[in-house]
């Protein structure tokens, strides 16, 4: 039977340790006889490379994660990396660093090696060692990526937790207002027109807000400071008599929004938003 029908059972001839295909070297540490391509001996497990392995996919983990400082280049051993740290505040490496990881990942092993690694393929560890890296690489961005997602969260709750709270306050100082706009309602059936008739002295809270009474005399208003009542919103309290005939009190009116009002200062409609 000739080569070229020689049974498909028979088992393939191996392209490794002849010199007719890939040649044949001595190891640097034990002298023994191992193929070219090899990256670490098979006798004694020492390295034959001349530089550390560079692995593709870790080379493009970088690239996505850090490439606008150039660490992919660093880590491939090309001194001009530091043109992206140089750069990285005019978001160009950025762009830039984004396509290469994707090129890095699409490139073929084969061309890669002979690019990058001296035309000798990964061995065993060099591979567990990339994947380990790939690894470190990707929970480092999943981290970031988790804090950046629950300062977007937390922040903007925290800004209105701090708002309400203010809001809490500058009602709660107003208790006095409203007991001696009651009192003076009770004697005079009509309700004040300036403070000075309730015997208030000033209009500015402790809190820093300021409450007013209008033109009519029924309505109080809440001025609020930047971080009482964001940027000097308003929140209202209109004098009105409830079905006993006394004095009751209506809040919300006024522009500031309605999350940051308590919840008796809320609109029945404020609920369907």
């Amino acid at each position: 039977m000739t080569t070229s029908e020689q049974s498909p059972y028979a088992a393939p001839n191996s392209p490794i340790g002849t010199d007719s295909t890939q040649g044949m070297t001595k190891c640097i540490a034990c002298s023994k006889e191992i193929p070219k391509i090899a990256g670490v001996c098979m006798s004694c497990g020492v390295s034959q490379r001349a530089r550390q392995y560079r692995n593709k996919n870790v080379a493009g983990a970088l690239a996505m994660v850090f490439g606008a400082f150039g660490v992919h280049r660093f880590y491939m051993g090309q001194w001009w990396g530091v043109l992206y740290l140089l750069t990285f505040w005019t978001l160009i490496p950025s762009i830039v660093s984004f396509v290469e990881a994707i090129v890095f990942w699409c490139s073929d092993l084969k061309k890669w090696d002979d690019k990058y690694n001296e035309s000798k393929p990964a061995g065993v560890t060099e591979k567990s060692g990339g994947a380990l890296v790939v690894l470190i690489v990707v929970m480092i961005f999943g981290g970031i990526a988790v804090i950046g997602i629950l300062a977007a969260i937390a922040l903007p709750a925290y800004h209105d937790y701090t708002i309400r709270a203010k809001v809490n306050q500058a009602i709660l100082e107003t208790r006095v207002h409203q007991t001696a706009i009651v009192d003076y309602y009770n004697r005079n059936e009509q309700l004040p027109s300036s403070w000075g008739e309730i015997d208030i002295d000033g209009e500015e809270l402790d809190s820093g807000n300021i409450a007013e009474l209008s033109d009519s005399g029924y309505v109080i208003s809440y001025v609020g400071s930047e971080m009482a009542l964001a940027q000097s919103k308003t929140i209202e309290f209109q004098a009105y008599l409830d079905d006993n005939e006394q004095i009751a009190w209506d809040c919300t009116g006024g522009s500031l929004s309605a999350r940051h009002r308590p919840s008796m200062c809320r609109d029945q409609s404020d609920y369907d938003y």
